[in-house]
């Protein structure tokens, strides 16, 4: 009888533990400019939970009242809710300037305050190997498998600074939407239309047109 209640009482700890919401310092700022500092998360739904202090009761916010989020940890990601074909969506800023970049991962949100997206947002290849097993000999080896793109990448967003918040999504036709969108760039344009810069490149893109074309 003992075993049973330390066994049920280290479940129910064990739960507790899986159940607490972990929120981490950041900053908001409102749509009509306010920001506040506290602590924050996201609940699931692509709104934010915040709270001035662990003490405090916790406010839930939507994107009718926030804008941005940042979060003051490494690596300080930026979540911002944009307008996409009049609907509004979270995502994450990993470039600022004339032009801005957002992407949109496939990890919950709350698995991405920590993690660093300027390193994920190079996309590079994933080596992936197959392991076959030979009848003949009853040995197994392993070969190569197929390179995807990274597994947990949704889409990419561009946005400008004089259109608050309204993004386009330009991964289809992306040859010909660079030329609009990158029109008084001509280095950028004659790298897309060889392919030599791709829809998978687009932070490198945005950034060498915010520091060589943008103003």
């Amino acid at each position: 009888m003992k075993k049973i209640f330390v066994i049920l009482f280290l479940f129910s700890v064990s739960l507790t533990v899986y159940a607490e919401k972990i929120f981490h310092p950041a900053t908001i700022t409102l749509h009509d400019g306010d920001e506040f500092s506290g602590l924050a998360r996201f609940n699931g739904k692509e709104h934010v939970e915040f709270k001035i202090d662990e003490e405090a009761t916790i406010e839930e916010l939507d994107e009718y009242l926030l804008k941005l989020i940042t979060f003051d940890i490494e690596p300080y990601n930026t979540f911002e809710y944009v307008v996409l074909n009049d609907k509004y969506k979270l995502a994450q800023k990993i470039v600022e300037g004339p032009i801005s970049l957002f992407v949109r991962w496939k990890y919950d949100f709350n698995d991405q305050i920590t993690l660093d997206s300027y390193e994920r947002a190079t996309l590079d290849k994933l080596k992936s190997t197959v392991t076959t097993y030979n009848h003949g000999t009853g040995q197994f080896g392993s070969g190569p498998g197929i390179d995807s793109l990274f597994e947990k990448f949704d889409r990419f967003f561009l946005g400008r600074r004089d259109k608050v918040q309204v993004v386009e999504d330009i991964q289809f036709k992306f040859r010909k939407e660079a030329r609009k969108w990158f029109a008084d760039c001509p280095e950028i344009i004659e790298y897309t239309d060889s392919r030599e810069w791709k829809y998978k490149d687009l932070k490198n893109i945005v950034e060498f047109y915010n520091q060589f074309c943008g103003s």
